[in-house]
């Protein structure tokens, strides 16, 4: 029915910002040195969550892994891309 399909589809788009959440806590703190010791940029506001951060602003994606062997979703963003590896 339409409202299990726009569940599904609520519940897609809100996994993506669990594993979003998931990676920026293993890359938060390499990110915001390189940020902030190599482009020497000002670090985030405490308040901003830094992958909710990226998503908002567009910045390009690029994720590795074989688009063999899990497509790109067709819902993503032109700004997210699966380029292999």
């Amino acid at each position: 029915s339409g409202a299990k399909s726009k569940v599904r589809e609520v519940m897609n788009w809100l996994s993506y910002f669990a594993v979003e959440d998931l990676a920026w806590l293993g890359m938060a703190g390499m990110v915001k040195d390189f940020r902030k010791r190599t482009l020497q940029l000002a670090d985030w506001d405490s308040k901003d969550n830094g992958s909710h951060t990226i998503y908002h602003s567009k910045v390009p994606f690029t994720y590795i892994w074989s688009p063999s062997l899990v497509a790109r979703p067709k819902d993503w963003p032109h700004y997210c891309e699966v380029v292999g590896f």
